[in-house]
């Protein structure tokens, strides 16, 4: 089992927000509006909802800096690289979980925290390489997906 640790310092924003309990109903919002998109559908294939939503809840407890001890996304990795995940809808996917973060009540700070440890962790979590660098994930990425680090 390969599970993903945080290499480094991150505010635990998710009891900020009141805990993954309080997040259910957006993580349900998250896999119902991923599973209506084509590519993000297939690339979920072979999955049940009830794994997509697991999937979500680690997904978001992780990015928001207090990970779900027991759980392995290397197998969900593994089913989207099968699937042959693109990097658009890598994109697409980010897309989504900005928006239902934003409709919680994350701050946008936050969120972009969350982004950028995504991005950091892409190969991990999603089997995909992301083409921009982030070296940290007080970085920020703004909601118009350019890159804020200094050039």
């Amino acid at each position: 089992m390969a599970i993903l640790t945080l290499n480094y310092p991150i505010p635990d924003v998710l009891e900020k927000y009141g805990g993954l309990q309080k997040f259910k109903p957006s993580i349900s919002a998250l896999t119902a509006r991923q599973l209506l998109v084509p590519s993000i559908r297939r690339c979920f294939a072979g999955l049940s909802t009830e794994q997509v939503i697991e999937y979500n809840c680690a997904l978001i407890a992780f990015l928001l800096g207090h990970p779900i001890v027991n759980y392995d996304f290397s197998l969900v990795r593994d089913i989207l690289v099968q699937n042959r995940i693109t990097l658009d809808t890598y994109e697409e996917k980010i897309r989504l979980l900005r928006q239902v973060l934003l409709e919680a009540g994350v701050v946008s700070r936050d969120i972009s925290i969350a982004i950028n440890v995504l991005d950091m962790h892409s190969e991990a979590i999603v089997g995909v390489k992301i083409l921009r660098s982030v070296k940290s994930p007080f970085s920020g990425v703004d909601r118009r997906g350019r890159d804020r680090t200094p050039s």
